[in-house]
């Protein structure tokens, strides 16, 4: 169990199994340049997310060193998304509605 084959395997073995999940969790449609420029700068590497980008990019960026901080940019994306709909539907309504003021009244 000592052998450098081995143990190079476990370890590798060990980070997929932190990096798989962060890869699916960065898949989400909730994350956005804002959230990949992030990412850049925690990883300190730089890419391109355009058509060429791929999962290679993504082990790359050994995603297995910065767990805690790629759930982090997920979960804010996920929450900025929320406000978002949440701003949306607000706008909305309030577009719709016609406010108008009564100058007559004293406390005006």
């Amino acid at each position: 169990r000592n052998w450098p084959l081995y143990t190079w395997l476990l370890d590798e073995v060990k980070n997929m199994q932190t990096a798989l999940p962060l890869v699916h969790d960065l898949h989400s449609p909730t994350m956005r340049d804002r959230h990949w420029a992030m990412l850049m700068t925690v990883t300190k590497k730089n890419f391109d997310k355009g058509p060429e980008f791929c999962f290679r990019d993504l082990l790359d960026l050994e995603l297995h060193h910065f767990a805690e901080d790629v759930s982090e940019i997920v979960a804010q994306s996920d929450k900025e998304t929320k406000i978002e709909k949440k701003l949306f539907n607000i706008r909305n309504v309030w577009s719709k509605m016609s406010v108008s003021f009564d100058y007559s009244r004293e406390d005006c």
